[in-house]
């Protein structure tokens, strides 16, 4: 350390880094002109949560664009159950699901899948929820989605997003 940095760390006022006992717990040299435990210093404190902006007053997509842009949602993120037979993938209408957004993959896979979320300590029953879940059906995916067409997207590519998304419907 240069004699100028050291000259200048004794007059801080608030903390001398120039002398190694100053790394113990309190911070006590003739030269300071403070006596304070070190962790006082720098409080700790836990990471504040950002609050979303509030939803836009009008909603940037018509319905049948949502239902495109869900739909596509859904292909690169789909439900995900297992096959009665092995070697199967195909898709399944259910209920609770059309027939494009559940994808049959072999049960010796969704098996391997369901232990490693298990073998993170992850429940069985939230496994298997998360292994069946959609994009469309995540709370929160379309106002966000919404948020990032009204608020964020620049104006030239959400037009060129909406006239792809009529095209597809």
């Amino acid at each position: 350390m240069t004699p100028w940095l050291k000259g200048l760390l004794l007059h801080i006022p608030h903390l001398c880094l120039a002398h190694p006992q100053h790394s113990e717990v309190t911070v006590a040299h003739p030269h300071c002109r403070v006596n304070m435990p070190t962790a006082s210093l720098v409080e700790r404190r836990a990471p504040l949560t950002a609050s979303l902006p509030p939803a836009p007053d009008v909603d940037p997509l018509t319905p049948a664009q949502w239902a495109t842009l869900l739909a596509i949602a859904d292909a690169f993120v789909p439900a995900l159950e297992p096959t009665a037979t092995t070697g199967v993938t195909a898709t399944v209408a259910t209920e609770s699901a059309p027939s494009n957004t559940t994808l049959l993959v072999p049960a010796a896979d969704y098996s391997s899948a369901l232990s490693a979320l298990e073998a993170r300590d992850t429940p069985r029953d939230l496994a298997i929820s998360f292994l069946s879940e959609r994009a469309s059906h995540i709370d929160g995916f379309k106002p966000l989605l919404a948020r990032i067409f009204a608020f964020y997207l620049p104006v030239t590519a959400r037009d060129k997003l909406t006239g792809v998304l009529n095209l597809l419907e």
